[in-house]
């Protein structure tokens, strides 16, 4: 595990989502298809699956030190978060003097951003790689017991429909008892042939923690001007070789956090971006010439739309807080970019 952490590091590598594999700046892949074909043929599903659960560990340990790191640090600037909430509410209009606003934020919050990055980065990280020895486990289980993956999907299915009738009418279909082993036996052998979904897990529960979506929202802002779009990687890459973080990490990171909790704390972090967005968005272009859309503005819109990916969330949710022709346009603005770029 530790060797592959190494070889995946945000910090000096790149993840390609269309690749599925990291690489170096340069386009040199340190890990991807191959590196898994060989670590599936070293290990073989068992030691796989083990290497899964471990990165799963990794896991629940960063989020718990996540959540021992809001204890600490951000009790104490609860107060200004309060009146930083203020501030922005209500989030459908846009605050007056937005840009000073929203610069005194971040300079009252600068000093927890640095190790707040190197936790979101760490999630993102082991969430990615969870991920591809998933596929792995998926494929070795479709091609060495077909009727076993046959029999798990349509069982899990089965109890995800019995599951929503529960929810839509509790007395006529009653939830398992806690003695019964069927969900947690399930599970296991969902896990172990790579049919779980490691981004759609809860890994920790928690108690309703006040200012994540602020904190958030203001970590993004912080790092989207260190970023820039590559269409060679087809994601957001680190702007200096001095900047280390790799987009789609950030935003694996971000995406879990957010899974632990409620999905109002979403859709909150998403109302303070679309209020970011209106505040900074030309509302006419100016002389004829195209909109001039600030770097990180752009950033932050590529940075949701990989998080609705991730989500699975459907980009028409964004229209509750911005005009889907700004959310929209992300794919023409990113086409015009598919430019070869460098780190410098």
């Amino acid at each position: 595990m530790n060797a592959l952490l190494l070889m995946t590091d945000p910090g000096s590598t790149i993840f390609a989502p269309e690749a599925s594999a990291w690489f170096k700046s340069d386009g040199q892949q340190t890990f991807g298809g191959r590196s898994l074909a060989l670590l599936q043929r070293a290990l073989t599903s068992t030691g796989v699956s083990g290497l899964d659960r471990l990165l799963g560990f990794r896991v629940v340990h960063e989020l718990s030190f996540f959540l021992r790191f809001h204890r600490e640090n951000v009790k104490p600037v609860l107060a200004f978060f309060e009146k930083a909430r203020d501030s922005l509410f209500p989030e459908h209009q846009v605050p007056s003097q937005a840009n000073k606003l929203y610069t005194a934020m971040l300079k009252r919050t600068e000093k927890l951003m640095a190790p707040l990055l190197r936790l979101i980065l760490k999630i993102g990280q082991a969430q990615l790689l969870r991920r591809q020895l998933s596929y792995v486990l998926q494929f070795s289980c479709r091609l060495d017991a077909n009727l076993l993956y046959q029999a798990l999907s349509n069982m899990n299915s089965a109890v995800l429909n019995d599951v929503h009738r529960h929810y839509r009418s509790p007395s006529d279909a009653p939830y398992p008892t806690a003695a019964n082993p069927l969900l947690g036996q399930l599970n296991k052998l969902l896990e172990a042939s790579g049919l779980s979904d490691p981004l759609a897990k809860i890994y920790v529960v928690t108690e309703p923690l006040e200012g994540v979506p602020l904190l958030l929202f203001l970590f993004l802002l912080t790092y989207m001007s260190k970023v820039v779009w590559d269409a060679d990687f087809g994601s957001l890459v680190r702007r200096k070789s001095t900047f280390l973080l790799d987009g789609m990490p950030l935003a694996t990171g971000v995406w879990t956090v957010l899974k632990q909790f409620h999905p109002s704390y979403t859709r909150q972090l998403l109302a303070y971006i679309g209020q970011f967005v209106r505040s900074t968005f030309p509302e006419k272009p100016q002389d004829g010439k195209a909109f001039a859309v600030p770097p990180e503005t752009l950033n932050i819109l590529i940075f949701v739309d990989m998080l609705c990916q991730i989500g699975k969330v459907p980009r028409s949710v964004m229209a509750e807080f911005m005009p889907p022709y700004v959310f929209d346009s992300v794919d023409t603005w990113t086409k015009k970019a598919a430019t070869p770029r460098t780190i410098l």
